[in-house]
């Protein structure tokens, strides 16, 4: 396994433990003081270790918390079931991006210019723009200045003397 997986897998059980135990001290006895601090260390969590813009609406939730006061009267606001409901949202999104990181394997440069697309819906705007980025890349790779694409890719993945070799040949 590589060194940089190791690494990330590492990081993301981290991640987890640190969201489970959030998830029991829900459930302790606690004073409206120290439901503050709580809902404050979640949102200083999130900032620190998920993608600001992805997670945005996560921390709304829990600023909202805090600024109509639901922490200084849990049990007449549902405080603690809606912040479990707010860390199970984290968690299930969190596994999700997991799954998506360990079984889509894109190239970096097709996940830079696609992903934001495809997450917000604009399927074939994706698509089309992957596909230029890595024609884009093998020209650069290959040294290639043709405008014609398929021009370029044929010099690039020539059958006889490529440019590009994705084996021994």
């Amino acid at each position: 396994m590589k060194e940089s997986r190791k690494i990330k897998l590492t990081k993301d059980i981290i991640i987890l433990k640190k969201l489970v135990s959030f998830m029991e001290e829900i459930n302790l006895f606690k004073t409206s003081r120290s439901n503050l601090l709580l809902i404050e260390r979640i949102i200083d969590f999130i900032d620190n270790e998920f993608p600001k813009k992805k997670y945005q609406n996560t921390i709304q939730k829990l600023q909202t918390m805090i600024n109509d006061n639901s922490y200084k009267y849990p049990s007449l606001n549902n405080f603690n079931e809606n912040l479990m409901n707010i860390l199970i949202d984290l968690k299930t999104n969190y596994d999700l991006d997991r799954i998506t990181d360990l079984y889509i394997n894109l190239h970096p440069i097709v996940k830079e210019i696609s992903l934001d697309l495809f997450d917000n819906g604009h399927y074939a705007e994706a698509i089309f723009e992957s596909v230029k980025a890595l024609n884009n890349y093998v020209k650069e790779k290959a040294k290639i200045t043709d405008k014609d694409l398929s021009d370029a890719m044929a010099k690039a993945f020539n059958e006889n003397d490529p440019i590009i070799k994705l084996n021994e040949l």
